[in-house]
């Protein structure tokens, strides 16, 4: 549910336009591609992928065994394979709240994401991917 309603913020951000999350499941099982946020960030594989899927960030949220609600965040940006937000967000009981949070960090991407290469029109593509905790 958050990660449909994270979608919607990433919509609202005129700077962002986000890869179909249909196509991320395919490229990530079609180029056999691990994005982990257990592993410190591989520069090189984070510039080829973002090559590969023509896009400038990957957003990666994990969702933590404990405690419930704990979600982790990292924003890399492709080009240079750094990783410019890495945080953990925890998700209010309360599922009413769940669309302003999603707003906050749609926001909190787009700001993080100023300074680095727009193409042409301005608009950054991100690729949002959601992975489980082991």
């Amino acid at each position: 549910m958050f990660l449909d309603l994270l979608t919607v913020a990433f919509s609202k951000e005129a700077i962002i336009a986000l890869l179909e999350r249909a196509d991320v499941d395919r490229l990530l099982r079609e180029q056999a591609l691990s994005l982990s946020l257990s592993n410190p960030i591989q520069s090189k594989a984070a510039i080829q992928t973002g090559k590969l899927w023509a896009v400038d960030a990957f957003l990666m949220l994990e969702a933590a065994n404990a405690p419930k609600g704990l979600i982790r965040i990292r924003l890399v940006d492709s080009h240079h394979g750094m990783r410019v937000l890495d945080a953990n967000l925890l998700l209010e009981a309360n599922t009413k709240r769940f669309p302003e949070q999603a707003d906050a960090l749609a926001k909190l991407a787009a700001q993080k994401l100023a300074g680095f290469k727009n193409d042409a029109k301005g608009i950054r593509f991100i690729a949002v991917a959601a992975m489980q905790s082991k």
